[in-house]
């Protein structure tokens, strides 16, 4: 479900209603426990017999996020009072009122329909539908009082929980694009206990090479390197709050055997709290084909081209490139001025930097191409 931001100066509108009935099951959307323990209190507040909390979204259907109550089984009931709600929030008028109503079984009841009005360019507005099986004098003034009072707490409890979805939904968003990441993003506290790792962070976690956890800290594959490591996380959480523009962000390498070492960035995260600390890890030994691929296709290289490409980024010779193509080292030259050609580079140090300054970061799922070039 997509948030939309709202204007926090308006209530949302508060609604008690209700209708006549259609088969097709309504569309529910996502809710918690603390909408229906509102939803529960409102409901014996005004003694209902049913009770419905709606979210009503520009471009839309109108979703259910609670229905309880005599009828909560039945889907026609819910659709007909999201349809009455829809119908409310499109009324002008002002104050509350009572109608009666026929229900499919032919049951008379009675619904209050009572508004808090919030801007007209309010979005993503809740509303709230009583249903009321008994149409006393006693049951309209207490429904009349209980939805008057509790109407400025719905309201607050609403905008705070439009809030927490925006946020929800910002946090998935960066956790999505942090995902998407080759770089290991590794955040951890002072003691550099682990707060969040993203799936290239976990992957190396997971093969122990160079980095990994113990007792849900960031370790390094030494017992040295872990001290070491450990005591730049404090120095650096310690620091947190500095200006961001002479702020330490100290480079550490984690030695692996065999293998070229890890490099881990540090940076304060800059958290309203403080203490947290951004580790990023790269690691010089990542294969750069995914890298350059799409920049090779932008620059429009044929396939032999790319390949020569990424041996040459990837640090081979001409001749070591030739022999591993398979082609005379005079072919593969040939191959070498093409690029230059279509690059505008003059020599192989050249390409080497064009190719990974330009590289595109995500990892191969992506399947990151280029698709648009704009003249």
């Amino acid at each position: 479900m997509s948030v939309t931001p709202i204007d926090h100066s308006s209530r949302p509108q508060l609604i008690w209603t209700v209708p006549a009935a259609e088969p097709e099951a309504p569309p529910v959307a996502p809710s918690d426990g603390l909408i229906e323990d509102l939803a529960r209190v409102v409901a014996q507040e005004c003694e209902a017999d049913d009770i419905l909390v709606a979210l009503h979204e520009p471009d839309r259907d109108t979703a259910a996020l609670f229905f309880m109550g005599r009828h909560a089984g039945c889907s026609a009931t819910q659709r007909s009072l999201l349809a009455v709600a829809d119908d409310a929030l499109l009324d002008t008028g002002a104050g509350a009122a009572w109608t009666t109503i026929a229900l499919e079984d032919d049951e008379t009841a009675g619904v209050l329909t009572t508004r808090v009005v919030g801007e007209a360019s309010a979005t993503g507005r809740i509303t709230i539908t009583t249903l009321f099986g008994t149409i006393g004098e006693a049951t309209r003034g207490r429904a009349r009082k209980v939805a008057q009072r509790l109407a400025p707490l719905v309201s607050a409890f609403f905008r705070l929980w439009q809030q927490r979805l925006r946020v929800a939904a910002q946090l998935e968003g960066l956790t999505a694009a942090v995902n998407h990441s080759d770089v290991g993003v590794v955040i951890v506290d002072e003691t550099a206990s682990i707060l969040f790792g993203n799936a290239a962070a976990q992957a190396m976690l997971g093969q122990r090479d160079g980095v990994r956890t113990t007792g849900g800290r960031l370790a390094a594959g030494r017992l040295g390197d872990t001290l070491r490591l450990q005591a730049a996380i404090a120095h650096v959480a310690a620091a947190d709050g500095v200006d961001a523009g002479h702020a330490e962000a100290p480079v550490i390498a984690l030695p692996r055997p065999g293998r070229r070492a890890l490099m881990a960035a540090l940076v304060a995260a800059g958290t309203a709290g403080g203490g947290s600390v951004i580790v990023h890890l790269f690691d010089p030994d990542t294969d750069l084909a995914a890298l350059v691929d799409p920049v090779c296709k932008h620059y429009g290289l044929s396939p032999v081209e790319t390949r020569l490409a990424r041996l040459i980024a990837g640090g081979a010779s001409l001749s070591e490139a030739a022999e591993a193509m398979r082609v005379r080292e005079q072919s593969a030259r040939s191959y070498l001025k093409h690029i230059f050609l279509k690059t505008e580079t003059k020599r192989q140090g050249e390409l080497v930097g064009l190719l990974l300054r330009s590289s595109v970061r995500t990892t191969p799922a992506c399947q990151t191409n280029f698709i648009l070039t704009l003249k």
